[in-house]
């Protein structure tokens, strides 16, 4: 005759039916556990394997194994005819893991968790802008390598201490939202977007009064000076450009100041040398830079006025510092030369400070 047995299972809550002629309970008295994978990433899933033995070594099926984190019981399997019992758990902090059933307990397993990381990278094509002109700050979010979706990025766009914009946009599916801006001319923006807690970053933008990128050639056959921008709207002031010419043959300049041949300050070249004319209130005052003297070869010229008082700049080299009342006044960006030359300049750039 075929009995049927019953049995509560009190690990796996649910009632548990064998059908035997001779039902006898073996009990296990040795656990061997191992793991697919010794690491993980978060959310990666990893699947433990249990097998079951009796005094016997034999393998014993029908067993409740039960699956702990040290004594956090994570979940149940039974042994099949093997003796093995599998379960499978997702990583979301480092497991030491252990199996039990008949009270007796397994070998220890760990799984490392590997460095749980959520990126946000900034950039964008255009950084540099004209007032009028429109760009757009990229974010990408990642965790661990991969797009995260449909998460909230919040932002604020200022320009020194004052809030220009502020808002959140949304992450797509690739990982990715834009954050959109519109030149104003009010100079260097930043752009703080922050995921949560966990990320902030910062982008910065140039929202320039005028921004020319485009080579200019300016030729003169006779002493001559002429204004190519004016900055009468810009108090506190950066002009930058590149300039060059062919030949040291004697002087083209490129200065701020009026729109005259006196009272500016600008660099210029002589027969070998760059050279800084700064003439205020009549009186010159010349430097020479004899490192500025290669032919054919672009130099960065910036200037930074604030109130009264101007900086100049040879490739990022502060080389001149000048305060006098009448530079506040200086309303105009002069090109000039006093002798047939040909100068050629780009990149002309003037934002406020």
């Amino acid at each position: 005759m075929v009995k049927l047995y019953t049995i509560f299972d009190k690990e796996l809550n649910q009632r548990m039916f064998y059908l035997m002629d001779n039902y006898r309970r073996v009990v296990v008295t040795s656990i061997d556990l191992d793991a697919d994978k010794e690491s993980a990433s978060y959310g990666e899933s990893v699947t433990f394997t249990a097998v079951v033995t009796d005094k016997d070594n034999n393998p014993v099926s029908g067993s409740t194994v039960s699956f702990y984190n040290i004594n956090s019981r994570l979940g149940a399997a039974i042994s099949n005819e093997n003796g093995v019992a599998t379960f499978s758990y997702v990583v979301r902090h480092d497991l030491s893991v252990n199996a039990r059933a008949d009270d007796v307990q397994s070998n220890t397993v760990a799984v490392t968790m590997d460095e749980d990381v959520y990126e946000l990278v900034l950039s964008c094509d255009a950084p540099i802008i004209e007032s009028g002109g429109s760009t757009s700050v990229n974010c990408l979010l990642t965790h661990n390598g991969g797009a995260v979706s449909g998460e909230s990025l919040n932002y604020i766009i200022n320009h020194g201490s004052t809030t220009i914009d502020s808002g959140s946009v949304t992450t797509g599916n690739d990982g990715t939202a834009s954050i959109s801006y519109v030149g104003t001319g009010v100079g260097d923006v930043s752009v703080e977007v922050s995921y949560s807690t966990l990320l902030q970053k910062t982008y910065e933008l140039e929202d320039c009064d005028i921004y020319d990128t485009t080579e200019h050639t300016k030729s003169y056959s006779t002493t001559k000076f002429e204004t190519i921008a004016s900055i009468t709207d810009l108090s506190d002031v950066s002009i930058s450009l590149d300039l060059k010419t062919t030949t040291y043959n004697y002087s083209c300049v490129f200065g701020i100041g009026y729109n005259s041949e006196s009272d500016q300050i600008g660099f210029g070249t002589t027969d070998t040398v760059g050279r800084i004319y700064r003439t205020l209130n009549g009186i010159n005052n010349h430097l020479n830079y004899s490192q500025f003297n290669q032919n054919n070869v672009y130099y960065n010229l910036r200037f930074e006025r604030t109130g009264n008082t101007l900086k100049t700049y040879l490739n990022n080299v502060l080389i001149d510092t000048s305060t006098d009342n009448e530079i506040s006044t200086f309303t105009y960006l002069n090109f000039g030369s006093w002798r047939t030359k040909t100068i050629y300049y780009k990149n002309l750039k003037v934002k406020a400070l």
